[in-house]
């Protein structure tokens, strides 16, 4: 419970904490399917540099199911991160292709990943305790894959 995918508490330094000499601001979250056949979530998101300074930003995008199952999940799980440099008052739309394999949990048990049905939450910021956009999507119906399989379980957005 003393990682950042579990902790409740309030770190002294959080997940993907970093200074800056700029600000940044998040604006415009988009998540849809990318891929209907595989179930890949596609996350953008605008990102602008705010400062006075040019500076770099590592925008990270997480997951996490707002259902409970069977197993303990994570609270937030890092899902994508992109380092972006920007020019003082410099925009970017910035995309992530969020695969969900990414948030799935192993199943000792059945030897296979598991991606159970229900609600989950996509969360945008600049580490794991300054979130600065959120969204939700759907799963449709429980997947399971092994190691070895291609296939990606369908997701569909709520």
């Amino acid at each position: 419970g003393t990682t950042y995918l579990y902790y409740d508490g309030k770190p002294e330094y959080a997940f993907g904490h970093g200074l800056s000499y700029s600000s940044f601001t998040y604006d415009k979250l988009a998540v849809d399917l990318a891929k209907p056949a595989s179930g890949s979530l596609k996350v953008q998101v605008q990102l602008q540099n705010t400062g006075k300074r040019d500076g770099d930003e590592v925008a990270q995008v997480y997951v996490r199911a707002l259902s409970s199952g069977p197993v303990k999940l994570p609270r937030r799980q890092l899902a994508g991160f992109q380092r972006v440099p920007l020019k003082a008052g410099e925009k970017r739309r910035l995309s992530f292709a969020i695969n969900p394999r990414d948030f799935a949990y192993w199943d000792a048990q059945s030897k296979l990943w598991v991606l159970d049905a229900g609600t989950y939450e996509v969360m945008v910021g600049s580490s794991s305790t300054d979130i600065r956009l959120r969204s939700q999507f759907q799963v449709a119906a429980r997947a399971r894959w092994s190691d070895s399989s291609e296939e990606s379980p369908p997701t569909q957005r709520q």
